[in-house]
């Protein structure tokens, strides 16, 4: 039986934390892998702000991994880089 929202609400805002915390933690390191800084005027200040543009080759591929849930597809694209 999957885990709703009512049958088991705890254990649902825990699951949806852990999936916020895991693509937060993602972005971090990708960011971190391109200098921690926008490439264009070098803002730093709040992760959150900052984006990757789908402009083919490695940004396109680390773009499409801030989808990805898993840690394991993190760490094989970042081991690609």
């Amino acid at each position: 039986m999957a885990i709703t929202k009512e049958n088991n609400p705890e254990a649902y805002k825990r699951i949806l934390l852990n999936n916020k915390n895991n693509r937060r933690e993602a972005k971090s390191k990708i960011v971190n892998c391109f200098g921690g800084e926008c490439s264009i005027c070098g803002y730093k200040r709040c992760i959150a702000a900052l984006e990757f543009h789908h402009n083919g080759g490695k940004e396109s591929t680390i773009a499409s991994l801030l989808s990805y849930r898993k840690s394991l597809k993190e760490k094989i694209l970042i081991s690609q880089l």
